[in-house]
């Protein structure tokens, strides 16, 4: 966890993101991933969207963190290799990806909001980086709203099995894109330079975004590989 936290120690000695290149081998949860895909996290913020819930303007931000935000000719360059990037859009800190989307999409229908759950999980897999999944996240797991809750109770903690059942769909479909994400090594390139040479995109209607992973024949069985989100 690379946040600049305030202690003694100047800058430019902590082990923060910023720092990422002092630490070659030690990687750091991305929080521009999760913040551009989902929205943001904080109390405050829950009603601010990421492109999966909603705000198509993150569109062109949602192109670097699906680089891993290593690649030199991009806005929000932060790290210096693909595999320094945690990407994550929930963790044990803040709401679940559900209950965020519970708040900041509520006027929209169950499934939509499931539809929207499973987009994240599915950017996830795909992009360059290293892919972090929280137990729970692939059956739409709830906190009841809650943010952090390392005080709160198991009642509100626990892992409840019976959403395995009610979310089947999506957990299916989470497999199905961690088989993807395996069979096809493309989705996890080792440098920056590979990612820059083979990595594309496309906006339609400012809203389609298009991740064109081209000339991948060395990585698996394909020519090429789009992805539309």
């Amino acid at each position: 966890e690379g946040w600049n936290m305030p202690t003694a120690l100047k800058d430019e000695d902590k082990a923060i993101q910023a720092n990422n290149s002092k630490m070659p081998l030690i990687a750091h949860f991305n929080d521009i991933f999760r913040d551009k895909i989902k929205g943001k996290s904080s109390e405050y913020d829950s009603m601010i969207k990421g492109f999966a819930t909603g705000n198509v303007f993150d569109i062109y931000d949602v192109q670097d963190a699906l680089m891993a935000n290593c690649v030199d000719n991009i806005h929000a360059k932060v790290y210096q290799h693909p595999f320094q990037s945690i990407n994550y859009v929930e963790c044990h800190d803040n709401q679940t990806c559900y209950d965020k989307i519970c708040d900041c999409c509520q006027e929209e229908s169950d499934e939509i909001k499931i539809k929207r759950q499973k987009l994240m999980i599915g950017m996830l897999m795909v992009a360059q980086g290293v892919p972090f999944l929280q137990c729970g996240q692939e059956f739409c797991r709830t906190k009841n709203g809650l943010h952090n809750t390392y005080r709160s109770a198991d009642q509100i903690n626990q892992i409840d099995w019976l959403r395995r059942c009610r979310f089947a769909d999506t957990v299916d479909y989470t497999k199905a894109c961690i088989q993807l994400r395996k069979r096809n090594p493309v989705f996890k390139m080792k440098s920056s330079e590979e990612i820059l040479h083979h990595v594309s995109f496309e906006v339609h209607e400012n809203e389609i975004l298009i991740y064109k992973l081209q000339n991948i024949e060395e990585y698996c069985d394909y020519h090429e590989i789009w992805v539309l989100f």
